[in-house]
């Protein structure tokens, strides 16, 4: 058996190339090879918390292993090595700091619906908050991700979940509307617009702000010709 202390000792290169090897293994979804791999290591000392440090914890992303599972899945169809990654301890909902299992299925271009339903019923959400205080639904409002929005909202995430970001010790806890509204990213405004086709509450606020009131460019004319306020008028 692998222990800890010997894992913490272990170089980048030798965590990234054991990672790789596994991540090899369940692309060809070998279950006996994997089982085989991970036999002398001890699950809670291998895989990744959500405040890794690769210097004095584990080595392998386990949100980023489940999904190399979910992708395995879509190629043959067969649920059993993703459910034994679950059973070995791996929760759906765990994130490596920034994503879980879902959040980067989503993230990478991932569209099965059997995939999303299987995740959303072991526990996996979207609107899991990273260290960052963001979740993927503020991500894909900054970054004009239309499609994504959409494909988020077709499965129930919410599209008015809130940031979770501490400036000063006070909470900004804004929704994906205000940060497409005053987000830089081109090209401008299609998040305003697919959010507000979507139906969230266009005046929502965090007691200070609107959308409206922290819309830039384009913006501003979409949300105005739609009907919204700044706080002061609500």
């Amino acid at each position: 058996m692998v222990t800890l202390e010997h894992i913490k000792k272990m170089s980048y290169q030798e965590k990234d190339w054991l990672q790789d090897e596994l991540w090899n293994l369940i692309a060809t979804n070998n279950i006996k090879e994997v089982k085989n791999f991970l036999k002398d290591f001890r699950p809670k000392d291998v895989f990744c918390d959500a405040n890794f440090d690769f210097e004095q914890e584990a080595m392998i992303n386990a949100p980023l292993t489940l999904y190399q599972a979910c992708i395995a899945y879509e190629k043959t169809q067969d649920w059993t090595l993703l459910e034994f990654l679950l059973s070995l301890g791996l929760q759906a909902n765990d994130t490596d700091g920034e994503n879980n299992v879902l959040q980067y299925y989503i993230k990478l271009g991932g569209n099965n619906a059997e995939v999303i339903h299987f995740l959303l019923q072991k526990g996996a959400s979207f609107e899991t908050i990273g260290q960052s205080g963001w979740n993927i639904i503020h991500k894909c409002a900054h970054d004009q991700q239309a499609d994504t929005l959409r494909l988020l909202a077709k499965f129930g995430a919410d599209m008015q979940t809130r940031t979770q970001v501490y400036h000063n010790g006070e909470l900004i806890a804004q929704t994906p509307l205000m940060i497409a509204a005053s987000s830089t990213q081109e090209p401008m405004g299609i998040a305003t617009k697919v959010l507000l086709a979507l139906g969230v509450d266009i005046n929502a606020n965090d007691n200070k702000q609107t959308a409206l009131d922290v819309a830039i460019g384009v913006n501003k004319e979409i949300l105005k010709n739609a009907g919204a306020k700044r706080y002061c008028e609500l």
